[in-house]
């Protein structure tokens, strides 16, 4: 299938769309029949194929516009051809749509297709000065306001449409059958519908190609048509002017209404003053507890777990835990390989802690007090292990990531223990063999002293690492 020039537009949602758009819905043809105005007939294809049918058939619906508005211009193709990147692929009527709204339209003799032209290469290239160019484009800007939307493929919607403008439409071209253009294929080219009449007969179209000597096609009235396109044109000068009019009326309006409705002066009353009472300063209590820094939440979680009648070794080891969790920021959120959180100060697991206390991350953040009360009774009912800080500090070996020293809590444990459990073994075992050999009184006597002494040493040395484990200095 041989393609005129027409690509089919990306669908863009940002497209305005017939009836749902800021363009003005202002009737200028209510029959819908644009061929009283007739610009120039100009070929998309002389010695060679230009591709431009985007550019030409929009242009031939803005030119009519431009005519109903007394301007007669012949605007330049091949200018619009180059601003919106037209090639051998040929164009979208949006792009070549958008390059007019923001580059302009130029007159065809500063930039025709002349006769001299060799090729497409020398059709879309700047023969003549280019700033030139694109400063004339601005200036067409500067007095017309240009915009485009789409409109639906049915005769309603285009018969609708056809009152505020000509339509840019996609066309199978060519197949005639009975003397009307027919389609079956999908769309290869952009053409200009200029009239809907005559209804349920015929559409008929402006087109860039002679067809029997004539540019003048009809199309079958159930032709598929792919893709529509309706323009909007006004002149920015007289909107301007007329907008600085109404401004100034309505300012004059105001001024008229101030000085008609002008209230005469009142008697000032007179105002006797009024003693100024001394304000009641209320007293500052200050707060019981304070998060505001490291020191002053490590301070509180001390008042509250003494509050919560804590021993002193378990009060140290939650603020230890604390320090290690969230280094006693109040704000602190953990994320972990789950994805569930753990949240405040006490970092508060959001699997179970939160869920069971019926708190939200961020309120475990917002009360700290509240998140050291829990954290203190699960340390009180033997759930300290629950905090992986702790497990670290006080059952698993140290790790020099971490800043601990090297040896074992557990060791330490079993080592002392074994050392206090050995006298009561040695006396034990000398009872064994008072039993066996049947000693002799007095030996029974020393016997007993061993046990007893043994049993004495033991407790000594199982205390004396109770007290060293227990980290019993309260220091605040």
């Amino acid at each position: 299938m041989k393609n005129f020039g027409y690509i089919a537009p990306t669908p863009d949602p940002k497209l305005y769309q017939l009836g749902a758009s800021p363009l003005p819905q202002k009737v200028l043809e209510p029959d819908g029949d644009w061929t009283k105005f007739s610009p120039k007939f100009e070929p998309q294809r002389k010695r060679f194929e230009t591709f431009n049918c985007c550019s030409f058939n929009t242009i031939d619906c803005i030119q009519r516009l431009l005519q109903r508005l007394g301007d007669n211009t012949n605007w330049s193709d091949r200018f619009t051809g180059i601003t919106a990147g037209t090639s051998a692929q040929g164009n979208s009527p949006t792009i070549v749509a958008e390059a007019i709204r923001k580059n302009g339209l130029i007159p065809e003799d500063m930039m025709p297709f002349s006769d001299d032209l060799e090729n497409i290469d020398d059709y879309y290239s700047w023969d003549i000065e280019k700033g030139a160019c694109i400063t004339e484009g601005k200036n067409w800007l500067n007095n017309w306001e240009f915009g485009y939307e789409q409109v639906p493929c049915n005769p309603e919607s285009m018969m609708t449409a056809l009152r505020y403008s000509p339509l840019g439409c996609a066309v199978y071209a060519w197949e005639e059958q009975n003397g009307l253009y027919v389609s079956d294929m999908p769309a290869n080219h952009w053409s200009c519908v200029v009239t809907s009449y005559e209804k349920n007969k015929y559409w008929l179209v402006d087109d860039s190609y002679l067809q029997d000597g004539t540019n003048l096609k009809k199309l079958a009235w159930d032709f598929k048509f792919d893709f529509v396109l309706r323009y909007h044109i006004d002149k920015k000068k007289e909107k301007e002017q007329l907008t600085i009019m109404q401004n100034i009326l309505s300012l004059i309006q105001k001024i008229i209404s101030i000085i008609m409705n002008e209230p005469k002066p009142m008697p000032t009353p007179e105002i006797k003053p009024e003693p100024i009472a001394e304000p009641v300063v209320a007293p500052v209590t200050p707060p019981k507890y304070d998060w505001s820094n490291r020191e002053a939440c490590r301070h509180s979680l001390r008042v509250i777990a003494d509050e919560e009648k804590l021993p002193v070794y378990l009060k140290n080891q939650l603020c230890e835990t604390v320090r290690f969790e969230s280094g006693f920021n109040p704000k602190a959120i953990n994320i972990n390989k789950d994805k569930s959180k753990d949240c405040g100060l006490c970092q508060l697991s959001e699997k179970f802690y939160l869920k069971y206390n019926n708190m939200t991350c961020q309120q475990a953040i917002d009360d700290p007090e509240r998140c050291v009360r829990i954290m203190a009774r699960a340390f009180k009912a033997g759930r300290a292990r629950d905090w992986v800080a702790w497990q670290k500090l006080y059952l698993k070996s140290m790790n020099r990531k971490y800043g601990f020293a090297s040896s074992s809590v557990n060791n330490q444990n079993l080592s002392l223990t074994i050392k206090g459990l050995i006298p009561l073994i040695v006396a034990i075992a000398g009872l064994f063999k008072f039993q066996v050999t049947g000693t002799d009184l007095e030996t029974l006597v020393d016997i007993l002293v061993m046990v007893i002494s043994g049993i004495i040493t033991s407790w000594g040395i199982i205390r004396k690492f109770k007290v060293k484990t227990d980290n019993t200095i309260d220091a605040y």
